[in-house]
């Protein structure tokens, strides 16, 4: 019989399940204590777990909030997940990564993709939540627009997803696209300039803040 490891959902920050959760799940992998990973993700994440692990479980996160964060308590899959996993896997291990996260035991790999559609000189992650209290780590759309228009001569885009991110004239707005578009934009634009690094880099020098 099959040992096969059940794992997620991964409910908490996308980039926390990019730079922690997915490359653990990778770790595990390389360790061939399971003959079977079985990732239950959220539509559109693939691309984060298709390396090694053919056999999804999606789960809708709308209006659902049980699920790995950081060091939570075990999450509720829900029951049509659950109902699946047991008819397709019977017996299965359903993976808790409890309390303690070891940075050395994760397995990254590149998500670096060739471009096939246009190359941007920069793009922008124009951060608009105010999530968990931090509106202040946004960045005045005003700003945006003069940041815009100073390289005005340059292919923009913004990326980012709907909810929590806003595009600004005169730029594509590629807010939403799936990640395997998103990873091929950002392995080949010059620059992504995002709200922490904007708001820390001008408070510095200056500019753009009179």
């Amino acid at each position: 019989m099959e040992k096969v490891l059940v794992t997620g959902p991964w409910l908490g920050e996308f980039g926390w399940e990019l730079f922690m959760w997915q490359a653990r799940i990778r770790y595990l992998h390389s360790m061939g204590d399971f003959d079977k990973i079985v990732c239950v993700i959220r539509n559109g994440h693939e691309l984060l777990y298709g390396d090694y692990s053919p056999d999804y479980a999606f789960v809708n996160i709308q209006g659902h909030k049980n699920g790995w964060r950081l060091d939570e308590k075990k999450p509720e899959i829900p029951s049509m997940v659950k109902a699946e996993l047991d008819f397709r896997y019977g017996n299965y291990t359903l993976f808790e990564p409890g309390t303690r996260f070891d940075y050395k035991e994760q397995k990254f790999i590149s998500f670096a993709r060739p471009p096939t559609r246009p190359i941007y000189d920069m793009v922008f992650h124009c951060r608009s939540t105010e999530k968990l209290g931090t509106s202040y780590r946004n960045w005045e759309i005003e700003k945006w627009n003069r940041l815009r228009y100073a390289f005005r001569d340059l292919k923009i885009a913004c990326v980012g997803s709907k909810e929590e991110s806003i595009s600004i004239e005169g730029v594509d707005d590629l807010r939403g696209i799936p990640l395997g578009y998103l990873s091929e934009v950002l392995s080949n634009t010059k620059l992504l300039v995002q709200s922490d690094f904007i708001n820390n880099f001008f408070k510095h020098c200056g500019r753009l803040e009179k």
